[in-house]
């Protein structure tokens, strides 16, 4: 199983290095077959802000981009059918190296349709977060201009190796737990607590669930979800 640290410190305090890390689940015996880091492939492409909107003189398919990178404006032509005002975005300014195809290319100052283009805005696929895209990259509100996306989505991912005892370990929420346990350190929150206090909702289909002993199994819960339906993540 693969597991995000960055994830891991979101319920616990780990100050360790991957290195020492990995050899403390180890310890806990959690095998760690591999630390592995992971980051976009880009460089020189920074996260920035849309702050206004035109439509393209010469293509109606088209938008003329006024975006802040946290140093200047720039005007970029977008053929993105998300490209809004307020979109914290990543573009790739002259110079900069994104992916196409698996094989880099190196942005270069454009015309398109007789409007200059000093660099692009970036898809997911075209920074290779995604094999698959269907429009330009959407930061997280909060998100600030200027930061690098390399670095705004690199990451190490832990490889363990996990028996069939640790069942409960399959889970980011597991191993954080294992963790606490075995550091005797506090998790920084409890989802779990969250879902006792649910509001019930309202459904056509009747859920009962009794315990029987309340001594073996102190909470059982369930949860009916409904409207789902399988899309990329």
């Amino acid at each position: 199983m693969r597991i995000l640290l960055s994830w891991l410190r979101e319920y616990l305090d780990l100050p360790e290095s991957p290195e020492a890390l990995a050899q403390v689940l180890t310890r806990a015996g959690i095998e760690v077959d591999r630390i592995e880091k992971i980051a976009p492939n880009c460089v020189g492409v920074t996260s920035a802000r849309i702050i206004d909107v035109e439509p393209h003189p010469q293509s109606p398919k088209l938008h003329i981009a006024k975006i802040y990178d946290g140093y200047k404006e720039h005007r970029v032509v977008c053929g993105a059918a998300n490209c809004r005002k307020g979109l914290l975005t990543a573009f790739a300014p002259i110079g900069a190296t994104i992916f196409k195809d698996n094989n880099p290319l190196q942005v270069e100052k454009t015309s398109i349709k007789g409007v200059d283009s000093p660099g692009l805005l970036c898809s997911e696929q075209e920074i290779g977060l995604t094999e698959e895209t269907s429009g330009i990259i959407e930061l997280e509100n909060g998100t600030k201009e200027g930061l690098m996306i390399d670095e705004l989505f690199s990451d190490i991912a832990l490889e363990l190796s996990l028996t069939p005892n640790l069942g409960h370990c399959l889970s980011v929420m597991g191993v954080a737990r294992e963790l606490s346990a075995f550091l005797n350190r506090p998790l920084k929150k409890a989802p779990w607590r969250d879902a006792m206090h649910m509001p019930p909702a309202s459904s056509s289909a009747k859920l009962s669930v009794t315990v029987i002993d309340p001594k073996i199994c102190s909470r059982y819960s369930c949860l009916l979800v409904e409207g789902i339906s399988v899309g990329p993540s």
